[in-house]
């Protein structure tokens, strides 16, 4: 079974504050990286499963 990871909870700290543009570089990073290991299709479809959940 896979745990999930509630984003709600997470806060990405700049300079010791909450930053939502940190947030989205975090984000960001990790589809790239995603993207450069497993592809563009295979992210896109895992992106779309999770957007699609109840």
């Amino acid at each position: 079974m896979t745990k999930r990871i509630n984003y709600d909870n997470i806060t990405v700290t700049c300079n010791g504050s909450p930053s939502k543009e940190s947030l989205m570089n975090y984000y960001n990073l990790l589809i790239d990286y995603h993207i450069r290991k497993y592809g563009k299709k295979v992210v896109k479809k895992a992106l779309e499963e999770l957007l699609n959940e109840d």
